[in-house]
């Protein structure tokens, strides 16, 4: 029987595996055990070396077995072929005493049999402690504890974020917490420190991270309101013209900062900046928007290349430091002024890099004169795939598509020159 089959009669398992169940909860998925995860003193107990009658009684609890055997041996013949059998199983493992309950949480069971326990009675206040138990059992599988990452409340968040010789073994869980709908900022920021130093996350992936945490679809942490004139300085520039120092949090030099120092308070800083950083560049003038869009470091620039003020958005090209994945990010923005794309393409050291002049081509806002001399300079198999492509304009596909079939007509051309030869 495969993973996804259900004999209990539960929902199936989604892709996914972190859906609730009607009452809040979270889905209660059975899986079958292969018969290699099978101890062998439990197969004596399950067809074909015990009837009908002994699995039925068995199921009942009308033949005592030792608690050790009881639990497992129930998760066992609730796949039995057997209806009354199964029910029958179902049931008693439902039953089972609080104490077996934890007891079993802490054994060395096949990680199916803890997820199991962990969704049956999976309860935010615990009292049973037995989610503390299948936290700490080291047999518990990485689905599991990322299950509970994204469900569960503070109080076990911090005990799987405490287990840190587990987020060593398995890195891959600190990516989940950036999607935790427990997970706190402070709590974020720890775990952010520790993964830093332990060499488990990039700079790069902690910033991925941190922007999960913050486009999580619930309502975020409150942090209190900035106002423009308190953090953005008028000073008079070189010039006599007015300027504007900027705080540090919108400069390259945050950048820097941010790159170098795992600390969890410079993390939070970090997670708290970019909550006001939208938010306060949308409250700016004008004249500070353009300044900023120079001076401003990726996230800044990452908000004002889609300032619904083209002049703004396409200051942010002059910046020195923008990158070209910052370009071909922008260049394949649906929400982005055809400005700024005519901007690009009229720079030749942005049309060097194939990854931009592909995306302008398939972006539904680049001008219909730039796709179709962009479109010529792709790949023989992009342009077929444009041409193929309902996700293009309509207009684009159809010149790729002329030119793929000008471009068969020059093919049989040549072979009938060259037969003819």
């Amino acid at each position: 029987m495969s993973e996804t089959e259900n004999p209990r009669g539960n929902r199936p398992v989604n892709s996914a595996g972190l859906e609730f169940d009607d009452i809040g909860g979270l889905e209660i998925i059975y899986q079958p055990l292969d018969t290699a995860e099978i101890p062998l003193p439990i197969r004596k107990h399950l067809k074909p070396q015990a009837e009908d009658a002994r699995r039925l009684m068995i199921a009942k609890s009308i033949v005592p077995l030792p608690p050790a055997e009881l639990g497992l041996t129930l998760y066992c013949l609730m796949a039995d072929e057997n209806p009354a059998v199964a029910a029958a199983a179902e049931s008693a493992f439902d039953e089972l005493p609080t104490n077996i309950l934890r007891n079993m949480a802490t054994m060395n069971l096949p990680a199916k049999v803890l997820d199991y326990i962990m969704r049956n009675y999976y309860d935010e206040d615990d009292e049973d402690r037995i989610l503390e138990a299948v936290v700490f059992n080291m047999a518990t599988g990485r689905e599991t504890l990322k299950s509970l990452i994204h469900v569960a409340p503070l109080r076990i968040l911090e005990m799987i974020a405490g287990n840190q010789n587990r987020l060593i073994r398995e890195p891959g869980l600190v990516f989940e917490f950036g999607e935790g709908r427990g997970v706190t900022m402070g709590l974020l920021a720890r775990i952010l420190e520790f993964a830093r130093r332990q060499n488990l996350i990039t700079a790069d992936e902690e910033d991925r991270i941190i922007d999960k945490f913050l486009h999580r679809g619930k309502a975020e942490e409150v942090v209190e309101e900035v106002r423009v004139e308190d953090v953005v300085k008028e000073i008079v520039g070189e010039d006599g013209a007015p300027d504007w120092e900027f705080p540090v949090f919108m400069t390259t030099d945050y950048e820097t900062l941010m790159n170098m120092d795992a600390d969890a308070r410079i993390i939070e800083e970090k997670m708290k900046a970019r909550m006001n950083m939208r938010d306060l560049i949308r409250k700016m003038v004008v004249p500070q928007k353009l300044r900023l869009a120079v001076r401003g470091n990726m996230e800044a620039r990452k908000i004002l290349i889609e300032d619904s003020l083209s002049m703004v958005a396409k200051s942010v090209l002059k910046s020195p430091r923008i990158s070209k994945t910052e370009i071909e990010r922008a260049a394949a923005l649906k929400t982005i002024d055809p400005e700024v794309l005519e901007e690009i393409a009229k720079d030749g050291g942005f049309m060097r890099t194939y990854a931009i002049r592909h995306a302008l081509v398939v972006n539904p806002k680049t001008p219909l004169t730039i796709a179709n001399r962009l479109l010529s300079t792709l790949m023989e198999k992009d342009i077929k795939e444009i041409s193929k492509s309902k996700a293009v304009p309509a207009a684009v596909q159809s010149i790729a598509r002329q030119k793929m079939d000008a471009q068969r007509q020059r093919q049989e051309k040549r072979e009938k020159q060259k037969k003819k030869k």
